[in-house]
């Protein structure tokens, strides 16, 4: 999983609606609002996103991304900037996916690369896309996650004005419940453990001029989550286009120091369904790389 961060490194103050609020009301009409609007907004077709997240330690930058995209799921195209930011280094990539492959480009080296990896033909691909969208798994899952997530459903709130619905959660210590704080601790310290240290090299991520080394704070023991908070702006669709989630997290690391690790993610979602892309990269001098360097645990 290190060997994925540039391509993961993925995954984070609720403010209300500035002027009249028609209504405000918290229960569990503001949870099922927000959970259909992730699903439509994740049912998209093609939109232009843009997204940005920082992590800090105690106050200090640890890593910054910025990623400006757009995609179309017919077309099978999508184009971005991605741009990681880490207290010593800044590395600025562009990622296109087209005729079913990766492309990198990185100004600052001389070749194209494509990550190649196993062919499918439309139907395997149709197979595989069942495969992870089960309908019966899907609504098992959800069920499952309604009920871990029950003692939190009152704090969707749902301010209205003007037709605009905006959703905000705003959860102390205190008001998560320990069902959440118990599995978060597990997830927060695996996720930390697999990013600790994350080195890629120039010989071996050749569109990378440098390479790209970062130092991640391992929690190891007394792990909690401190405050989490979301803001998500509706449109009269019922779409998701802009969110803002903040993470705090506390606990000791693996040398023993108290840490504070705040998370701060943005996501503004533009032309939704009306955003056409052209393949704009020509493959025919880029440079192959193999898929298993991304892979899980290399």
């Amino acid at each position: 999983m290190k060997k994925k961060l540039l391509i993961t490194t993925v995954s984070l103050s609720a403010l209300l609606l500035v002027g009249t609020t028609v209504s405000i009301f918290a229960n569990h009409d503001g949870y099922d609002l927000y959970k259909q609007a992730m699903k439509n907004t994740h049912k998209v077709n093609n939109a232009a996103l843009s997204f940005d997240a920082s992590m800090t330690s105690n106050g200090q930058l640890v890593q910054k991304v910025e990623v400006d995209s757009k995609y179309n799921l017919d077309q099978k195209l999508a184009q971005g900037e991605l741009s990681i930011e880490t207290p010593n280094q800044v590395v600025d990539l562009n990622v296109y996916y087209q005729d079913h492959h990766v492309i990198i480009k990185n100004d600052q080296v001389e070749n194209d690369y494509v990550i190649e990896g196993k062919q499918y033909t439309e139907e395997e691909r149709k197979e595989l896309y069942e495969k992870h969208h089960n309908p019966e798994l899907l609504n098992l899952m959800e069920k499952v996650f309604d009920t871990l997530t029950i003692q939190t459903h009152d704090e969707f709130v749902v301010s209205q004005d003007n037709g605009k619905q905006t959703i905000t959660v705003d959860l102390t210590k205190e008001e998560i419940p320990s069902l959440i704080h118990q599995g978060s601790q597990y997830m927060i310290k695996k996720m930390l453990e697999t990013h600790d240290d994350a080195t890629m090299t120039s010989s071996k991520y050749p569109f990378l001029e440098s390479g790209f080394t970062m130092q991640t704070p391992v929690l190891v023991d007394d792990i909690t989550l401190e405050e989490v908070k979301i803001q998500a702006d509706l449109t009269e669709e019922k779409l998701i286009d802009n969110q803002h989630v903040y993470v705090k997290v506390a606990g000791i690391d693996k040398n023993g120091k108290q840490q504070v690790l705040e998370l701060e993610m943005n996501m503004d979602y533009a032309n939704i369904n009306s955003t056409t892309l052209q393949p704009t990269t020509d493959l025919t001098d880029a440079i192959k790389l193999d898929q298993s360097l991304f892979k899980h645990g290399r």
